[in-house]
């Protein structure tokens, strides 16, 4: 699968090998598994709190494409699904920041993966190169300023994925909406992200613009209350 003649594979082996059981299924039939077993995790794991994030622009969009990002916001809040960080670690980086201890368990999965495939981890990372990631905090320097907070979770989260390699686009920060630290915060960020992907379908859905719009509404809104004192407070 990391062979240089195939499309490129942009994801590690371990995602590979959980995704193994669905290979039997159609396409659609094994999507909508995956992500109704995402949605069953991520709604086990909000149980405790506020389920805003399920009316989110990140999660819809999510949902639609059949992203990782679903399972793994869902590892931010049940620490048992740490191993599956090692399935597509830039987007499970600010899961780390928050809970350091999911980084070993995730390195132990990634290094049995070797014992199937000793070299796929110099080919996903040459296939990695090839693909259209950006750090958030190149295009927009502010985001750094989350480090002024870096003993708040909710900042740590924010500068994590700020700093992480991935595809500015709506799916990758759904983890941001845990960067808000209250119900309400989370609803403004709610509100920010529809209407930043709204004003984005609106100007057309230009791929090259997305990066913006997502900066905009789902980067800025949480850098806002990672700065702001009295929800730092709170945190």
């Amino acid at each position: 699968p990391y062979s240089p003649t195939n499309p490129p594979l942009l994801y590690p082996l371990p995602a590979v090998l959980l995704l193994v059981p669905l290979t039997p299924l159609p396409d659609p039939l094994a999507a909508g598994v995956f992500v109704g077993l995402s949605t069953a995790l991520l709604g086990w794991g909000l149980r405790r709190t506020d389920w805003l994030v399920l009316l989110s622009a990140p999660f819809w969009q999510a949902v639609i494409t059949a992203q990782w990002s679903i399972l793994l916001t869902a590892a931010l809040l049940l620490p048992a699904l740490g191993p599956l960080l090692a399935c597509k670690p830039t987007t499970g980086l600010p899961i780390v920041a928050v809970r350091p201890r999911a980084a070993l368990p995730a390195l132990v999965v990634a290094l049995l993966s070797l014992v199937v495939l000793p070299s796929w981890p110099i080919d996903w990372l040459a296939n990695t190169r090839a693909a259209p990631q950006q750090i958030a905090a190149l295009l927009f320097p502010p985001l750094l300023l989350a480090a002024l907070r870096w003993r708040q979770p909710q900042a740590r989260i924010l500068l994590a994925l700020s700093v992480a390699p991935v595809r500015l686009l709506w799916y990758d920060s759904l983890s941001l909406y845990f960067a808000c630290p209250t119900p309400p915060s989370r609803l403004v960020w709610v509100v920010c992200g529809w209407a930043a992907y709204v004003a984005w379908a609106w100007a057309g859905q230009v791929n090259d613009a997305a990066p913006w719009f997502v900066l905009i509404g789902c980067y800025l809104p949480a850098l806002v209350y990672a700065l702001t004192p009295l929800h730092a407070k709170r945190a």
